[in-house]
């Protein structure tokens, strides 16, 4: 029996020293007690949002980082909402209204904004599109920027704007990106493009080479403003409290993040000049014959039977980001609706030329190679049906 207490004190002795050599088990972090602010903010949207992409990483951008001073102002802890913000009545029905966030960074702040189900923190930025011009020119009234190659985004107010001034070369480019980088190779004199974005990309890419001045107008700026659920206007209250107290740090982040802070100026919108005498008409522009082709002659396909269906899916897929969906563009010389109006008999003619030859100087590439002679027809077929 002795024998028997005197192994189990033995066997409990050497289990209390091995756990005591046993390593400490990781405790599971504290829990945050402090309520927390979903934030909707878009994952790709430089300089207002990004989201980690690389362990390590942190989240980045300007919102974001007035997202967690506001956080911190009102006692809470932010949750990022990352959703892609292509459409913003969307997102915010989808997003805000649905629970799924507490405030939408940011959206227009434009009283009635789907009823009075959302309502607006006050402003904290105003956006809209800027001149982007390179050192030496000067800018004051749009027709400073006759005889000259201008950018545009495509779809966008700064293309309609100048989309009755003839002599402007409008260049079009999907993205800022795009167009800050075509401005730097020199591919064209200036760009009218969304103004945070090029503030940022002059500034962190281009090293300031640039001089961005926001541009006034109607469809050309707005201000912007945290979005909440009508529901719980004490959250917008907590943070307009916080914006208040937050604005040296809002100017701080403008500048930090190079967007443009001059004033929004107004390009005077004079009439376009008179046509000069040495440039005709675009109706009377001769263009050269045809192309020769091996296996096709050019000048029957405008007389064989084409899809039109077909032709306009076509343009949708390869064509819409030059002419606009259904190639009805805003700038006139880019509607394919008004070909008809332009060269009258020789409309075939002059489309056949173009898409075998290209513009190069116009942007209007050669499509030959690319799309089949039967494509061709079919696109014709399909203008045939729309001109105007």
């Amino acid at each position: 029996m002795s024998i028997t207490i005197t192994r189990a004190v033995a066997l409990c002795g050497l289990l209390g020293a091995l756990i005591t050599t046993l390593p400490a088990v990781a405790q599971p972090p504290a829990m945050d007690p402090r309520p927390v602010l979903r934030a909707c903010l878009d994952p790709d949207d430089m300089p207002f949002s990004q989201a980690a992409r690389h362990p390590g990483e942190a989240d980045r951008g300007l919102f974001v980082d007035l997202a967690k001073a506001i956080a911190e102002q009102t006692g809470r802890r932010l949750e990022p909402v990352w959703y892609v913000m292509q459409f913003a009545r969307h997102a915010a029905r989808e997003e805000l209204l649905g629970g799924k966030c507490d405030a939408f960074f940011a959206l227009p702040r434009v009283e009635g904004w789907m009823g009075k189900r959302v309502v607006f923190s006050a402003p904290i930025l105003h956006e809209g599109y800027a001149l982007v011009s390179p050192p030496g020119l000067t800018v004051d009234r749009l027709s400073d920027l006759d005889r000259r190659r201008v950018l545009v985004q495509f779809a966008s107010p700064p293309q309609s704007l100048l989309a009755d001034r003839e002599r402007v070369q409008t260049l079009t480019r999907m993205t800022p990106d795009e167009a800050m980088a075509s401005l730097a190779a020199h591919q064209a004199d200036a760009a009218i493009i969304w103004g945070p974005s090029a503030g940022f990309l002059n500034h962190t890419l281009y090293g300031d080479r640039f001089t961005v001045t926001p541009l006034a107008g109607p469809g050309m700026e707005f201000d912007a403003a945290i979005g909440f659920d009508a529901r719980h206007a004490d959250l917008r209250d907590a943070v307009d409290a916080a914006l208040a107290r937050l604005g040296p740090l809002q100017a701080s982040l403008v500048a930090a993040y190079g967007l443009p802070q001059a004033p929004p100026r107004t390009l005077t919108a004079a009439e376009p000049p008179a046509r000069p005498a040495w440039r005709p008409a675009w109706r009377h522009v001769r263009y050269l014959a045809l192309p020769a082709h091996a296996d096709t002659d050019l000048r029957t396909i405008a007389d064989a039977a084409g899809d039109a269906k077909e032709g306009r899916e076509i343009i949708n897929t390869y064509c819409s980001h030059c002419h606009g969906p259904d190639a009805r563009a805003p700038v006139t010389r880019q509607n394919l609706h008004l070909l008809k109006r332009r060269y009258g008999d020789e409309m075939d003619q002059v489309f056949m030329t173009t898409v075998h030859t290209g513009r190069p100087a116009k942007g209007m590439p050669n499509w030959t190679g690319v799309l089949t002679e039967a494509q061709f027809t079919d696109i014709l077929a399909y203008l045939h049906t729309s001109q105007e």
